[in-house]
């Protein structure tokens, strides 16, 4: 990761520890970065209904900050693709879960 991105990255993670507990922003930022229910569920220890449980409180959370859940958006994606660049994609890594769904196409506008 370039250093502009790094910064980026730390600041938005202080932003989330401001708004959600330990867990829910270790919760987030599986998520974030790809893995599903299933492997963060591994990933962290838990189950996959705790991990949902984090997941609904802390998007309750980040219901009334907009502007921050926007910027975490944008950095997410931007830390996600860098990620999916510079490592290799083998089992147990992001986006290789085989219970959770693929993620939904993004609409270019054109037909």
């Amino acid at each position: 990761m370039s250093g502009g991105l790094d910064m980026l990255a730390i600041e938005h993670r202080m932003a989330l520890k401001a708004l959600l507990t330990p867990r829910q922003v270790e919760v987030i930022e599986c998520l974030c970065l790809g893995y599903g229910q299933r492997a963060t569920a591994q990933r962290l220890h838990l189950s996959r209904a705790t991990v949902r449980d984090h997941t609904d409180a802390a998007l309750r959370n980040l219901a009334h900050h907009q502007d921050v859940v926007d910027a975490l958006i944008a950095v997410s994606e931007t830390i996600r693709k860098q990620a999916l660049l510079t490592s290799p994609r083998t089992a147990g890594t992001p986006g290789q879960s085989d219970q959770d769904p693929p993620a939904p196409p993004i609409a270019t506008g054109t037909p």
